[in-house]
């Protein structure tokens, strides 16, 4: 199997599960064939909410991963599903701006994570005083 085939064989097979709470927390899970695969965190505050870090799971896959998709799940659109499911909260909660710290560690991760936000229609800016205090970069995306 292809990495394009196994990418489409993932999304068809992605389940999303929203978790939200009275305080404004919300957590996003992607479950592939029920098993966790990767997860946002975000905290609404007024207008405004925080999107945490994107984490896609890419080591203690199962033997039946591993044989069908190789070593990783990342770089296969699972992030990407889970930002615009948040972001499609995001939309239909009210939330005039979702904004995010990004570090040099993210970065050091993944070099191309800012052209990334760019390309889903975030804005990067200097920190403010509200990131995250070993923050490089800003992230803010408002509400189209």
């Amino acid at each position: 199997m292809s990495i394009m085939q196994a990418d489409r064989a993932i999304a068809g097979r992605i389940t999303y599960v929203l978790h939200k709470n009275e305080e404004g927390r919300v957590d996003l899970v992607a479950l592939l064939d029920g098993a966790a695969v990767g997860w946002v965190e975000g905290l609404r505050t007024g207008a405004r909410m925080l999107l945490g870090d994107i984490r896609v799971r890419d080591s203690n896959l199962s033997e039946g991963m591993v044989r069908e998709f190789g070593t990783t799940l990342r770089r296969r659109g699972i992030g990407t599903g889970l930002l615009r499911r948040f972001l499609e909260e995001a939309d239909a909660a009210g939330v005039a701006q979702v904004w995010g710290s990004v570090t040099a560690v993210d970065l050091g991760r993944n070099p191309e994570l800012l052209g990334w936000y760019t390309r889903r229609g975030f804005e990067v800016t200097a920190p403010d005083g509200k990131c995250d205090p070993d923050a490089s970069h800003m992230i803010i995306r408002n509400r189209p």
